[in-house]
């Protein structure tokens, strides 16, 4: 047995943006949680059972729980709060933290920016997709839409300038060689005709080495058969050094280490985050407020900043001390003026 759940992407996830998505399946996406325990996870965090990387969701944000009454669909399932700071809401209520409420299938959750509907039971079925690529899926779709940016490769030396080579098609073979049907042709004797192929797949961008003669170095090692990358990895093809730009991996490694840090925005995304509405004030349209970036739920409470005080006044300039032999200067000057005065009144009656 499985749950089975539809998420609904909401831009402003990744963004804080409003943005339109485009109508229809492409909007939303459905997956299925295998059980094998009494409780699912709900957060940030890469261990748990519903992984949703997204800033504003906590690392352990809630729990569906499973309820006493088996069979009755009422009490299946439980949903609860597990003190996140943007809060949980079901059908357009806000939850009380560590308080369950019993949640029915075809309800729809909002996990702070992330709406989910609770489908119930499902028989389950081989192949489903884990939650952890349904997450990579979701970061894909929403980039796309939102800032309009895919994975893609650079040259950085070996060969002449060349336009970037966009993976702007999921699970395509994207191939790089000397042949001209190549997506990017190299004209050096060092590569092969068909060198090398980079596939964008949910998980992220891999390389493989067809067959070359002098082979792929990824990051100065050479590489057997296929090879995943990460953004900034440095690929080389016989003597042409390419870089991986890769904004969804970017951004995924941002969320794994975003602890009380502010809301991620997306590579290229110029517009900063909508700042956040007050707890309780009403979001326009939805009737559910704007959430606040999160903040790791073992964060504890934000410390006021404190008010500087102000500076104490300068000191006023200190008084020029007197010198101890001021005075003896000052009576050695009016000593030498009299005896001067006398001499010229003396000389003057000597000579009349």
């Amino acid at each position: 047995m499985a749950l089975r759940f539809r998420i609904l992407p909401t831009p402003q996830a990744i963004s804080g943006r409003a943005t339109a998505l485009p109508e229809g399946p492409s909007a939303e996406r459905s997956f299925e949680v295998s059980l094998n325990q009494s409780e699912l996870r709900i957060g940030r965090r890469r261990d748990v059972e519903i992984e949703l990387p997204f800033p504003a969701v906590s690392a352990l944000h809630a729990r569906l729980v499973r309820g006493d009454g088996i069979g009755d669909v009422a009490a299946d399932w439980r949903i609860e709060d597990l003190g996140s700071r943007n809060g949980t809401w079901l059908d357009g209520a806000r939850l009380s933290a560590g308080r369950p409420a019993p949640i029915r299938p075809g309800q729809r959750l909002r996990i702070a920016t992330v709406d989910l509907v609770f489908e119930g039971w499902s028989a389950g079925s081989d192949g489903d997709e884990g939650t952890a690529t349904i997450a990579r899926r979701l970061i894909s779709d929403l980039f796309g839409v939102v800032a309009g940016e895919v994975a893609a490769l650079i040259i950085e030396s070996g060969a002449a300038r060349h336009p970037t080579l966009r993976l702007d098609v999921a699970e395509r073979r994207y191939l790089i060689g000397r042949a001209e049907s190549c997506d990017l042709t190299l004209l050096s004797d060092d590569v092969s005709r068909e060198h090398a192929a980079f596939v964008r797949g949910w998980n992220g961008v891999a390389v493989s080495d067809l067959g070359s003669k002098n082979g792929v170095r990824v990051n100065g090692q050479r590489i057997v058969g296929n090879r995943p990358l990460a953004d900034g990895d440095r690929v080389t093809v016989g003597s042409v050094t390419m870089r991986l730009t890769d904004p969804e991996d970017r951004y995924l490694r941002r969320i794994e280490s975003l602890g009380s840090q502010a809301t991620v925005v997306p590579p290229g995304d110029a517009a900063p985050p909508r700042a956040a509405t007050p707890t309780g004030a009403a979001e326009p349209g939805n009737g559910i407020p704007t959430p606040a970036p999160s903040l790791d739920d073992q964060s504890g409470p934000a410390v006021p900043s404190r008010t500087p005080e102000p500076a104490p006044p300068a000191p006023a300039p200190a008084a020029r001390r007197r010198s101890p032999y001021r005075w003896l200067i000052t009576t050695l000057v009016v000593a030498v003026a009299v005896v001067a005065a006398a001499g010229l009144v003396a000389l003057w009656i000597a000579t009349r």
